[in-house]
């Protein structure tokens, strides 16, 4: 894995390829388009170092591209990359990587109903309004269908107490020894059975309808919460979703670099490697040596282009 300078490194490297046969290029070294589709996205995704990779094979061809061809290979495939950069296909495998690493949470059920304008005020009518269903519904039934419908509860509640423990298990036994001490004047006095009854499921309802709002209110309150949580997420998302800011950065950078290079160093043998004469470059990058080696036809071509698309990023 050879370290590139991003857009512009392939550029250099693949433009010196495609100077041998243009069109055979990437088959000849058994590469296809989607290689390079992702080696761009790759190095885009990627804020400081770049990678491309070139097998030795890739090198060999480079290195037999005659001096005068490579200017000219580097602006065509400059053309290619630059092509594909501003592609609809590239910027929606841009935005779907952004999306992976700047995630946004889906709404829950409880932003939703906020969002269509759900209200505490409109819960409370809503069930304000099934009360008052209930209390009518209450009126008109005979004394001795509240019985069963009470007898029925008193089943359920036992069937549920033999499974809690402390103070549930013995506010649920209280409620219940009241509900079968009303239930035993059922049949002696239905009238005031029915009195009771009614005024016991008014407390019974009224308190189930603060308890549903008090547990709505805490659900809102949390939405509100995941809301804004979601608007910074998607301020984080869209201040990256523009790839100009990037591709200006790259751009800048590679330009910078290109003239930072002295072509004119010299070289010394060690062993079967070269090394500079001037310690300094020794202690070069790996981008700027590899620029050194490319040579100075070739990088200031990408340069040169690198310029051009600069000045035309708006």
């Amino acid at each position: 894995m050879k370290t590139i300078i991003g857009v512009c490194g392939l550029i250099l490297l693949a433009g010196w390829l495609t100077a041998a046969r243009p069109g055979d290029a990437l088959s000849d070294l058994g590469m296809k388009m989607y290689d390079v589709e992702t080696g761009v996205l790759e190095n885009v995704k990627n804020e400081s170092a770049w990678y491309f990779f070139s097998s030795s094979a890739m090198r060999k061809v480079a290195r037999q591209i005659p001096e005068s061809a490579r200017a000219e290979a580097v602006k065509t495939l400059g053309k290619v990359v630059r092509s594909y950069v501003e592609s609809p296909e590239f910027k929606k495998q841009y935005v779907d990587w952004l999306k992976n690493k700047y995630p946004v949470d889906p709404p829950t059920a409880a932003e939703r109903e906020l969002e269509n304008g759900a209200s505490s005020e409109a819960t409370k009518a809503a069930m304000n309004e099934q009360i008052t269903t209930a209390q009518q519904m209450f009126a008109q039934m005979p004394a001795s269908s509240l019985a069963m419908a009470l007898q029925a509860q008193i089943q359920q509640s036992e069937s549920e107490i033999a499974s809690l423990e402390g103070e549930e298990k013995t506010s649920r036994t209280k409620e219940v020894a009241a509900q079968k001490k009303m239930l035993a004047i059922s049949k002696s006095n239905p009238e005031e059975f029915k009195k009771q009854y009614v005024a016991y499921m008014n407390k019974y309802m009224a308190g189930e309808v603060n308890n549903s709002l008090a547990e709505d209110e805490e659900r809102m309150k949390e939405a509100r919460i995941h809301m804004e949580k979601r608007k910074k997420q998607q301020a984080v998302l869209d201040a990256h979703s523009d790839i100009k800011p990037v591709l200006r950065k790259r751009l800048q950078d590679f330009i910078v670099l290109c003239n930072s290079v002295d072509f004119t160093a010299k070289l010394t043998s060690t062993g079967y490697k070269q090394e500079f004469v001037n310690p300094a470059y020794q202690r070069k990058s790996s981008e700027w040596k590899m620029l050194f080696r490319i040579g100075k036809t070739a990088t200031l071509s990408a340069r040169d282009f690198a310029q051009e698309w600069l000045s035309q990023l708006k």
